[in-house]
């Protein structure tokens, strides 16, 4: 409805009616009338409204909208359904369209930016216009979300900057995923807003109360409002309202005794008892134990038609239209409409809106007694009818969730099963259309089961299992689950002799056992000798066609495979006829993709400035096609340090940081801020690392914990998942977990575990063909060794790893490390003005880098060296030189 609010402008409301004055909640009332105007004063704030079934939470929240319509807020209100065929988003698209209208097309685009395609997608009626200059949308799970996440987050703001913004969800108990993903988004952003969000719940629903307190975990400004049953007195004020005061102390004490406090209950039988009449024998009268029982009574006073509409719109859902109902009950909508008016006067149904256009149950405990009072077979019969007439008048493509709901309801009572299977495909493909990811899992699931039990054609299934695979995949959802999908996929693609499409599928299993995301939690699902196992299966039929993009892909994920195993010459080979076939099939992902793993390969094979060369193209047609992925590991393996780069102020980072891409939640986003922490506590600027924020259980809250001298949290930190990493056969990333390891194990004195690890390290480096983890081991060993009176190996480890630097790489840190083992196991021959030279050098590269925490290290080093050979003072003098670094920036009391 339209109110007019100050300064004489038009503003829609959520039209509600109460049908009696609140009664009791001063409390609460009172406490969500300061969140509002708090809200209102821009702090911001977020109010969940709890209680058990018909305690009252429709009405606080109407009263809520009444006060909140006496000021210049706007509003909107939107409610969750419990039911299968619901649109994805449904309280937002109910609470936001309307509002979202109401803007000029000038601000509702600009509010849109770059997400006006998802947020089409969402409100198509807006007909939002995509920008001139687009940016590609990041197609990448996750992602994608945050890109609609993140215009929605704007065109809230937009209406806030307007006048205070109050959103009302209401049932989020039966909220469907995407949309308390959304609630965890937005509510992350209303402090400091004028905005509130009133969220309500059922408290008697644990998982769903569950779900709305994980959404809420991080909204600063919240508050809860329990809501209580109401006492006596109340409970008669409330009866005498609802009968206009034509119940008698006798019929009030019995309503107040049957209700026991809820409201709904105290409404259900205070009109039970007004219908029997002021005459009626209370003492006598069997009044109904439950509101099932009170509907039943009810029910008999109604006229026939008035019944069977109601037993209709109880299958249809909370929410109906006369037109739909009038079509399956034999009746015409104006009889449809007039049985629905008596249903209203009972109480049981009323007017969805200000108009007759929709009719909704007064309560969803009414509806869900209508309709378990149906016999399952009835049912049935009754969802097929619905469907075939939902079917016949809505417009093509519209109303496809209904659809999916009903026919798949309808299959008992012999229901098109095919029209069950197509409506859910359907479903499942418009709520990944609106990054709906759980709700598109959970249509094509059911597909799925219903194929299942009918023996489908198998290649039907199995496309849907591919699609399936893939959507689980790309949303970050159960992995197990999608690859078990992808191999009864290839079982069916073999059996119907499809060796292309079966290849493909190998090829796809392979990039999925061999690809490591960035979570440890999906490193178990790693196999890379499986992975291997399901390349080489496909590479014989998809080597026919040298022009095929699925043929590019599979030298991609032999590539990426061999360089999670550190076998570089086999991913270099790979890499290049990859590259080549994306060439080939003008294919820029492909390119870009393959390109970077060029580039990291020849990372760990220690060519350096061809790495770099390649990294920076790929980054290149990453930014400008908004790859995520490929932006992300090109630009962090850029500023990687162990490339030669200077930590500094970690610009690289933060400039990657700023881009739209990774402006929302995110695993790449985490990483970045995890990458640039760890590059600020190498410049020992530890209390700026500490502010980032970064999850406390990631790398970087274990590098925190080294520098505090906190090591056993730091190990355990950097312990999770390795030696599933070295079963796995992810070697590349064991080998990098081997050296920060032996860095705790030689800051507690393990000299000799420390040795252990770097010389696992060594070896993959020595097998695997990486001169960058042979160099970066040498150095630590050839420290070990010196420091332990093993000249000649110390010898041996540092000249190998000179021959290495002196090629003609800038290898940065890493040369600089070397010249400090250098410095070291010349002290130990007795060189000491050869020792000096180093370390002076080395000392000066370092401060020069502002790699404080490195020239620390140096002087420590250098002290054990000094006194190694008797020149105590000089030990002395180096050691007061490493602890006034330390305490300059902040290290831990043990390093000290």
């Amino acid at each position: 409805r339209a109110v007019a609010s100050p300064g004489d402008v038009v503003r829609v409301w959520p039209s509600t009616t109460a049908e009696t004055p609140l009664v009791g909640r001063v409390r609460e009332i009172a406490a969500l009338r300061k969140a509002l105007a708090d809200a209102a004063a821009s702090s911001g704030g977020v109010a969940v409204i709890s209680g058990e079934p018909g305690i009252g939470k429709t009405r606080l929240v109407q009263e809520l909208l009444d006060e909140a319509s006496l000021g210049d807020w706007q509003a909107g209100l939107g409610r969750s359904i419990y039911q299968e065929g619901v649109v994805p988003f449904r309280p937002w698209i109910e609470a936001l369209e309307p509002l979202l209208a109401t803007l000029s097309r000038e601000e509702l685009n600009a509010a849109a930016g770059q997400a006006a395609g998802e947020l089409a997608e969402l409100f198509p009626e807006l007909r939002l216009e995509p920008p001139a200059t687009a940016i590609p949308t990041p197609v990448v799970g996750e992602r994608t979300r945050s890109h609609l996440f993140d215009g929605i987050g704007r065109c809230i703001r937009t209406l806030a900057a307007r006048s205070p913004l109050l959103l009302v969800l209401e049932d989020l108990h039966d909220a469907d995923a995407s949309t308390l993903s959304l609630l965890s988004s937005i509510a992350r952003e209303v402090e400091g807003r004028r905005v509130m969000l009133v969220a309500t719940v059922r408290s008697t629903d644990q998982p769903g109360r569950l779900r709305l307190a994980d959404a809420l975990v991080r909204a600063n400004r919240r508050i809860t409002v329990e809501l209580n049953r109401l006492g006596a007195e109340e409970i008669a004020e409330f009866a005498r309202n609802l009968t206009d005061g034509e119940l008698a102390a006798p019929a009030l004490d019995a309503v107040v005794r049957e209700s026991g406090g809820n409201p709904l209950f105290a409404r259900e039988f205070a009109r039970f008892i007004a219908g029997a009449g002021a005459d009626a024998d209370l003492a006598a009268m069997r009044i109904p134990v439950s509101v099932q029982g009170v509907v039943s009574s009810r029910l008999d006073g109604l006229p026939d038609e008035s019944v069977d509409a109601l037993t209709v719109a109880s299958v249809i859902g909370n929410r109906f239209e006369p037109q739909l109902l009038g079509r399956v009950a034999g009746m015409s909508t104006e009889r449809a409409i007039a049985a629905l008016n008596d249903a209203g006067l009972a109480g049981i149904v009323r007017p969805a809106g200000d108009h007759l256009r929709t009719f909704e149950f007064t309560h969803d405990l009414i509806r869900k007694a209508l309709y378990s009072q149906l016999a399952y077979l009835r049912r049935a019969e009754l969802h097929r009818a619905i469907a075939e007439a939902v079917e016949a008048i809505a417009p093509r493509g519209e109303r496809v969730e209904e659809l999916a709901y009903h026919f798949e309801a309808a299959i008992a009572a012999g229901g098109d099963v095919e029209k069950a299977i197509g409506y859910a495909i359907r479903a499942g493909e418009l709520a990944r259309a609106k990054c709906a990811w759980d709700e598109a899992v959970g249509q094509w699931e059911r597909a799925l089961r219903m194929m299942e039990g009918m023996r489908t054609d198998p290649e039907q299934m199995s496309d849907l299992l591919e699609r399936l695979a893939d959507l689980l995949f790309r949303m970050g959802g159960d992995y197990q689950q999608a690859l078990d999908y992808l191999e009864r996929a290839l079982q069916l693609r073999e059996q119907l002799g499809q060796e292309e499409s079966a290849a493909r599928i190998h090829s796809h299993l392979g990039r999925a056992l061999s690809t490591h995301i960035g979570e440890a939690k999906y490193a178990r699902y790693m196999d890379i000798p499986r992975a291997l196992r399901h390349f080489r299966a496909a590479e014989p039929t998809l080597s026919g066609d040298a022009a095929s993009t699925e043929l590019g892909y599979l030298f991609a994920g032999l590539a990426s495979a061999a360089f999670n195993a550190v076998r570089v010459d086999e991913g270099l080979e790979a890499s290049a006829r990859a590259a080549e076939t994306g060439e080939r099939v003008g294919d820029r992902s492909l390119s870009s993709s393959s390109t970077l793993l060029r580039g990291v390969l020849l990372k760990l094979k220690g060519r350096l400035a061809e790495s770099r060369d390649l990294l920076t193209r790929a980054y290149a047609t990453a930014d400008e096609d908004n790859d995520i992925l490929v932006a992300y590991y090109t630009a962090t393996n850029i500023a990687d340090w162990t490339e030669g780069y200077v930590a500094g102020s970690g610009h690289l980072y933060r400039r990657e940081l700023e881009k739209a891409r990774f402006a929302g939640e995110g695993t790449q986003r985490t990483g970045l801020l995890q990458d640039l922490g760890s590059a600020l506590c190498r410049c020992g600027r530890i209390d700026e690392a500490k502010a980032i924020g970064a999850p406390p259980d990631g790398f970087l809250g274990g590098m925190i914990h080294y520098c505090e001298g906190d090591w056993p949290a730091a190990e355990r930190i950097w312990n999770e998942g390795f030696d599933l990493l070295a079963a796995v056969g992810h070697r590349s990333a064991y080998a990098n977990q081997c050296h920060l390891l032996a860095g705790i194990c030689l800051a507690r004195g393990d000299v000799r575990e420390a040795e252990r690890l770097l010389r696992d390290e060594l070896a993959i480096g020595v097998e695997g063909g990486s001169a960058l983890l042979e160099l970066r081991a040498r150095v630590e060993l050839a420290l070990i060794c010196a420091e332990s009176g093993r000249l000649g190996e110390a010898a041996e480890h540092a000249g190998a790893a000179r021959a290495i630097v002196d090629v003609g790489e800038d290898w940065g840190s890493r040369a600089a490390r070397l010249t400090v083992a250098e410095a070291v196991v010349a002290a130990a021959a007795g060189d000491d003005a050869g020792a000096e030279s180093s370390f002076a050098a080395a000392r000066s590269w370092l401060r020069t880098a502002q790699l404080a925490w490195d020239e620390a290290d140096l002087c420590c080093h250098r002290a054990r060296s000094l006194s190694q050979h008797g020149r105590a003072a000089d030990a002395r003098s180096a050691a007061r030189a490493a602890e006034d670094v330390y305490r300059r920036i902040g290290a831990g009391a043990p390093w000290l």
